[in-house]
């Protein structure tokens, strides 16, 4: 557990933010790596809403991967749009000790169909006052939605990776018909995975549990 906690820990700048859903960057560095605990399904140890679901066979430690989810409940199936990813139980790697880290993270494309219809919901809906006030700083023109785990310093463009979507605003407010997703955002990256400011969270959440209870409902 003691390992587990290294390889998944968010850096100290990040770990406390109670106003955000932080997802942990899963091992840093190539001498970080996850080690698996006993149970099948399991909460971060040192972020309290992400949840990790062993899939595939537990019988075979190289067949077994875990979901990492924001929801309790382990998904439907490893296609399920409501998980982030999946991460193998041993590094690619193929050595026997290596267990597996952030380079072995393979992201979820169906995630962020979900992601973006969130945000698009979160700003018809006024949800987020982080928006909010930048909408009202800036008062025309085209605004970025960011990813919070790696925020630009003031009057800068943010990295490709962390512009989640662009959005029009006009007089001081945001037009959430205008909303573009970009094309180039990454769900994991090195400064970790997803990171929404509270607003945008809250709805992403709401979201994936409305999608978790209509799969379940599916024969």
């Amino acid at each position: 557990m003691h390992a587990l906690r290294r390889s998944l820990a968010l850096s100290s700048r990040q770990a406390f933010l109670p106003t955000r859903v932080a997802i942990v960057p899963l091992a840093l560095s190539q001498t970080r790596h996850f080690r698996r605990p006993e149970q099948t399904s399991f909460e971060d140890p040192e972020r309290r809403g992400l949840y990790y679901h062993l899939v595939g066979a537990t019988t075979n430690k190289e067949l077994s991967s875990y979901a990492v989810s924001f929801l309790e409940e382990p998904p439907r199936n490893v296609s399920s749009p409501t998980i982030l990813g999946i991460l193998p139980a041993v590094s690619s790697e193929g050595e026997e000790s290596q267990e597996a880290g952030l380079h072995d993270f393979q992201p979820n494309s169906k995630f962020l169909d979900i992601l973006h219809d969130s945000i698009k919901v979160s700003l018809e809906r006024d949800t987020d006052e982080t928006i909010r006030a930048e909408a009202q700083q800036r008062g025309s023109g085209w605004m970025h939605v960011i990813d919070s785990r790696n925020v630009p310093a003031l009057n800068r463009t943010g990295d490709a990776d962390d512009i989640i979507g662009t959005v029009r605003v006009e007089d001081g407010k945001v037009i959430p018909s205008t909303y573009e997703r970009m094309p180039s955002y990454r769900i994991c990256t090195s400064d970790g995975l997803t990171t929404l400011s509270d607003g945008l969270a809250s709805t992403l959440v709401g979201k994936l549990l409305e999608t978790h209870r209509h799969e379940r409902l599916e024969p």
